[in-house]
């Protein structure tokens, strides 16, 4: 299993949701499926959703040979839905670990990471039912929704400033890779030593 992200607070997860044999619960971000490996050992049954296709194939491939589980392509905002599709109910635990996964952080692809600068700047979590990308964002947005956008994580004063580096920037060119979006965070001062000053952003 050592290929595999690590899951984080199994432990925690697993108390919390006092699993009983025979029970059903569902794990609303399934990720590579480490919740859902630990849930079925306890004896509980399994409905795990993500919204990454990739994600699901990762988590099967793990899964094999494990019986009781079902693994679906999905948003949890549908949760009930999906439930109902699959007759899946009634539920003793629902499982949310929200986030981004290391996997996501890691692929040099999908322009999560900084590691490749010619990335396109895409950071969908499904390409197939998401259309936006994060370049579109940036090149489509008005100043005052950029700052509402980086207010998220920035300070204000931080979040105005990026809004209108993004907004010079692309008047020059459109914003299109990982790249791009480094460049323009090149002297962002976010106040936190000990992160790269394009990490909030990003």
């Amino acid at each position: 299993m050592s290929r595999y992200h690590e899951t984080v607070l199994v432990k925690e997860a697993i108390e919390g949701l006092h699993i009983e044999k025979g029970a059903k619960y569902i794990d609303t971000t399934l990720g590579n499926g480490g919740h859902v490996m630990e849930i079925l050992q306890e004896g509980g049954s399994v409905l795990g959703i993500d919204l990454d296709p990739s994600m699901i194939e990762i988590a099967r491939k793990r899964l094999e040979g494990q019986k009781n589980f079902k693994l679906i392509h999905g948003n949890f905002t549908e949760i009930d839905k999906i439930a109902k599709e699959n007759d899946f109910a009634p539920v003793m635990g629902i499982l949310f670990d929200l986030g981004v996964s290391n996997i996501h952080l890691k692929d040099l692809e999908r322009g999560f990471s900084f590691e490749n600068p010619k990335a396109n700047l895409d950071m969908r979590i499904d390409p197939t039912t998401q259309g936006v990308k994060a370049s579109d964002l940036l090149n489509a947005l008005r100043e005052d929704q950029l700052r509402n956008l980086f207010e998220i994580t920035l300070d204000p004063g931080s979040a105005k400033w990026l809004a209108g580096r993004v907004i010079f920037s692309r008047n020059e060119k459109p914003i299109n890779t990982v790249g791009d979006l480094l460049e323009i965070t090149h002297g962002l001062k976010t106040g936190k030593t000990n992160l790269r000053e394009a990490t909030l952003p990003f």
